[in-house]
């Protein structure tokens, strides 16, 4: 079983190796430059070429560098993303890991619709779905429509986890033959939530109110089927 947070810091590793060619192309650039003034010493004396030849060079290099360092910047930018999402989905996994009662967790679970940050499967409670966010900001609601301070976040936080609810419901219809309830929610372990109530189905949540909510949820009717057929449904997953 993967620990919680490791595809997060794959995809952070990816964009580290990314900033380092970046560095490596600038460095390849450097020499060219030297080694073009090795050339343009042969102009020496013809001031007219030799001045428009170092125009050019300085204008294309100027293009190429501003290319580079907006590169880098985004580079970095998203790296510093990853690495906050990471932490986020670590930190849930160990509150996860420390749930009263029988549970069996499963981190980055393989979709449809990419990885699931967290499965869990209760003795108890049967099946709940666990997406982290690390965004900051107040979260509310307007309708059926997420907000983070007051604006849509970039990517559509109920879609993403109702289609990973409903990928993992028919997943497991067509691979046990049971028919399961999925508990869906979604964590914040930055963002204040004042959302009460859920969206679409979907509960939002913060980090410290999930052993609450966890404690409060009913028991579910197939849990203890489900609960039976784990190890099964463990070894299809991974």
């Amino acid at each position: 079983m993967k620990p919680a947070g490791q595809s997060t810091r794959e995809m952070q590793k990816r964009h580290y190796s990314r900033r380092m060619l970046i560095a490596l192309a600038i460095l390849v650039v450097g020499i060219l430059f030297f080694l073009t003034e090795r050339i343009f010493l042969g102009y020496v004396h013809k001031p007219a070429i030799l001045i428009g030849l170092l125009v050019g060079l300085f204008l294309v290099l100027k293009v190429v560098m501003s290319f580079f360092e907006s590169a880098g910047k985004k580079a970095k930018t998203i790296e510093g993303k990853y690495e906050r999402g990471a932490i986020a989905e670590e930190s849930i996994g160990e509150l996860l890991g420390k749930l009263p009662g029988e549970n069996l967790v499963l981190h980055d679970v393989p979709s449809k619709f990419g990885n699931i940050d967290h499965v869990i499967i209760s003795r108890t409670k049967g099946l709940i779905l666990v997406e982290t966010k690390s965004h900051r900001g107040r979260i509310t609601a307007e309708g059926d429509n997420l907000l983070i301070d007051g604006r849509p976040p970039a990517k559509d936080f109920i879609r993403q986890t109702l289609n990973n609810c409903y990928w993992l419901k028919e997943w497991i219809k067509d691979n046990l033959g049971l028919e399961v309830w999925v508990n869906c929610v979604i964590v914040f372990t930055n963002g204040f939530v004042t959302i009460r109530g859920k969206i679409k189905g979907v509960s939002v949540i913060n980090a410290k109110y999930f052993s609450t909510y966890f404690d409060r949820m009913p028991d579910g009717r197939t849990a203890g089927v489900l609960w039976e057929k784990r190890e099964t449904l463990h070894g299809l997953i991974k």
